[in-house]
């Protein structure tokens, strides 16, 4: 996927906030750098301007973490990213979820991720995937099937890739489904 640069400061902003407003623990500047100039789609110097400017205008709030400064989406953050992330290419927004999926693993962010298979009848199997994280409980899903090799092919994705599930499923259910159709 080609994905082009983003020159447009406002652009940049929107982009920043709409990217951060989907993840929900405080990041490192270096974390939110990484992500957001990963790809080629924000030029580092751009990126540390304008997120300078959305800090001065408290868009994005930092504390101090344990070893360094982290930083989230304010609640105004939250609205403003809200109402403008419609104007920043699909393409763009989607590439950059991927990478911060693939970035912020569940693993590392010390989740649990558990999933196993009960077998119903001879021919339907429960399989139930959870994932918990030092919150609680980040995602509880059942699904019925007929066939015992497709549960085990689904427990097997859910336990190689249990964020891209994740993301997968918030894709579905806020219905930003566009990139299944591509």
């Amino acid at each position: 996927m080609d994905i082009p640069l983003l020159q447009d400061k406002t652009d940049i902003k929107i982009f920043i906030l709409s990217l951060l407003s989907g993840i929900t623990d405080p990041l490192t500047y270096g974390t939110i750098q990484e992500i957001i100039c990963r790809g080629g789609r924000v030029n580092a110097f751009d990126f540390a301007q304008c997120f300078s400017e959305l800090e001065e205008l408290n868009l994005i709030i930092g504390d101090m973490g344990i070893d360094e400064k982290v930083y989230q989406v304010s609640r105004s953050g939250l609205e403003v990213a809200s109402e403008l992330q419609s104007s920043i290419a699909q393409n763009i927004r989607r590439a950059a979820e991927v990478e911060a999926s693939r970035l912020l693993s569940l693993r590392e962010q010390g989740a649990e991720v558990k999933c196993e298979i009960e077998t119903i009848s001879p021919c339907h199997y429960l399989i139930k995937c959870q994932i918990t994280d030092l919150k609680g409980q980040l995602l509880k899903v059942e699904y019925r099937v007929t066939s015992l090799a497709t549960a085990e092919k689904m427990k097997e994705h859910f336990r190689e890739a249990p964020e891209v599930v994740v993301q997968g499923m918030l894709s579905l259910l806020t219905g930003d489904v566009d990139y299944l159709f591509e």
